[in-house]
């Protein structure tokens, strides 16, 4: 199946879910249709649990608590002051410290993906965790109407009572220098503010759920390697990643994700 055709039948998914399950959401969205109006909201139960015992995957080291500025979660994601506009922006040093960051205290991370040829870039990438398969296709709807209105689709994999989301931007665009010495912009696949954005919608979404529901879930925090300070962090573990034969990814994905690559170490030297 070629990746266009992918793309519609995924979307086309996604509208008849919204479809089935809107007449069983009695939950308000108002809220949701912007990011700038995020409501604030004490501690939930389950972030209070997830503070005190953080979690970790099967098979993952024990956390360094150390390695992250806290495991507490905050009350609250800070609010978003950007707008995304037509020509989303790779994202930056201060991008990671402002907005991603929050985000490693709720089980987000940075990982590499090559699901569909030539795509093996960094992704925004999270696993979510529901009561039952009923929360878990809820979810699915609502975030499903986001991305019809916000017209980015992550790529959503789910079984039962788990799903995996991640983002990354097809068209983004970042400033590099020409032959002529001048800086142009240029454009690639990376992370952007646009997933920065839908990443926060989903978290507010999941929040209302996880309260209707009463479901109590610790946070998953991300191993340090996923959980990048910079781009020059970044750009060190997708290296790491990059070495050594292109048996493991294919010719023309390693060829591709090494054009990415050298596009955000630039982008990496300029900022």
């Amino acid at each position: 199946m070629s990746c266009r055709r992918f793309t519609q039948t995924f979307q086309t998914s996604l509208r008849s879910v919204v479809l089935k399950h809107a007449s069983s959401t009695t939950r308000s969205r108002t809220s949701l249709r912007t990011i700038q109006s995020a409501r604030i909201h004490s501690p939930s139960r389950r972030e209070v649990l997830s503070a005190n015992y953080p979690s970790k995957r099967h098979g993952e080291e024990e956390i360094d608590p150390t390695s992250i500025d806290s495991l507490n979660p905050p009350a609250t994601l800070p609010l978003l002051s950007f707008s995304v506009g037509n020509r989303p922006l790779v994202i930056t040093d201060d991008d990671i410290s402002r907005y991603v960051q929050p985000l490693y205290h709720r089980g987000w991370g940075i990982r590499f993906s090559k699901m569909q040829p030539p795509r093996f870039v960094p992704v925004l990438n999270k696993t979510f965790r529901f009561r039952d398969d009923r929360a878990l296709l809820d979810f699915v709807a609502s975030v499903g109407k986001q991305t019809v209105e916000a017209n980015h689709h992550p790529t959503i994999t789910f079984t039962y009572n788990k799903l995996t989301m991640s983002l990354e931007t097809h068209q983004a665009y970042l400033p590099s220098i020409s032959s002529d010495g001048n800086r142009e912009t240029i454009k690639t696949r990376g992370i952007t503010l646009k997933d920065i954005h839908m990443a926060y919608q989903a978290e507010h979404l999941y929040d209302e759920l996880c309260e209707e529901t009463d479901w109590n879930w610790t946070y998953n925090i991300r191993p340090a390697a996923e959980r990048p300070t910079s781009i020059h962090d970044l750009v060190a573990s997708w290296s790491n990643i990059l070495e050594g034969s292109t048996g493991h990814v294919g010719e023309k994905v390693f060829d591709s994700a090494k054009q990415h690559y050298e596009q955000l170490r630039q982008h990496g030297a300029w900022i």
